[in-house]
């Protein structure tokens, strides 16, 4: 049976909403999420959730800055974000003394697909001692490895 025309108008109107919709952020629209605890340990908070953006603060992304920083990008004593910075770090990108993540550059150490540290493990690990598919530093293990200090007296002969 063929639609009848007033079928088919509705039909375009649904979906030309439904399109507006979407190009509003509609559907994938990121719920915003802000927690800040009370109890603050000098002067930042214990806890602070920050996820979603935040018009009013102007956010694109939630940024969590406390001892615990939960977010879209995180600074704290222990964080945990996308990319997430701090003496504990875990997250797609993260950075500090400690990481855990996609790409970690660890101070002490690292680890993840990319992890760079003192100590090291990953799919490529970089640092001192390194394990990993592909390692590179001091004493390294894995698959495919490469010692600095024979790098080094290749490239410098001594």
């Amino acid at each position: 049976m063929k639609p009848s025309p007033e079928d088919l108008e509705s039909r375009v109107q649904q979906l030309e909403q439904e399109v507006a919709s979407l190009r509003r952020g509609g559907r994938r629209r990121k719920r915003t999420v802000r927690y800040r605890s009370a109890a603050h340990i000098l002067g930042c908070p214990l806890l602070c959730i920050a996820t979603g953006p935040c018009p009013e603060l102007g956010e694109s992304v939630g940024h969590a800055r406390g001892v615990l920083a939960i977010g879209d990008v995180a600074t704290g004593v222990i964080a945990i974000g996308g990319i997430a910075r701090g003496g504990l770090a875990i997250g797609g990108v993260s950075v500090g003394l400690f990481s855990l993540g996609g790409v970690a550059v660890g101070l002490l150490a690292g680890a993840g697909g990319v992890a760079t540290g003192l100590v090291a493990a990953g799919g490529l690990a970089i640092g001192g001692l390194v394990a990993g598919g592909a390692a590179v530093g001091w004493w390294p293990v894995g698959g495919g490895v490469l010692r600095i200090p024979d790098l080094l007296e290749t490239f410098l002969g001594r």
